[in-house]
């Protein structure tokens, strides 16, 4: 069975999504075993950055997961954790470009009005 058209192409995107989530999930993963080889799992798991970003990641697989089962998008539930997921990941964008003195100057007003 090979959709056609719009299906196809969902799929494929859907596919490739997974395959970089998974490549994101694996490189979490090797952090947080890091961390526990280290001695310094409580260190990680204290920190709102780290948290933040498997909260991110939890959200991105489930996103990704959903898109499989027909009519997922028309939920509201997909709806809502779509535009948080998308506001998170826009954050964490403008946080790190902050850390660039030229782009961060213009950029903090922009998230201290977010926050």
């Amino acid at each position: 069975w090979i959709p056609a058209g719009d299906d196809l192409l969902l799929q494929v995107t859907t596919i490739l999504s997974l395959l970089v989530w998974s490549l994101a999930l694996y490189m979490e993963c090797a952090q947080i075993s890091g961390y526990m080889k280290a001695g310094l799992g409580r260190r990680y798991f204290r920190s709102t950055r780290h948290c933040f970003d498997l909260m991110v990641m939890v959200m991105t697989g489930i996103i990704s997961l959903s898109l499989f089962q027909d009519d997922a998008t028309q939920g509201t539930a997909f709806c809502t954790l779509f535009g948080v997921l998308v506001f998170s990941k826009w954050n964490r964008f403008l946080v790190n470009l902050r850390q660039i003195k030229s782009v961060g100057i213009h950029i903090l007003p922009i998230t201290q009005t977010m926050w």
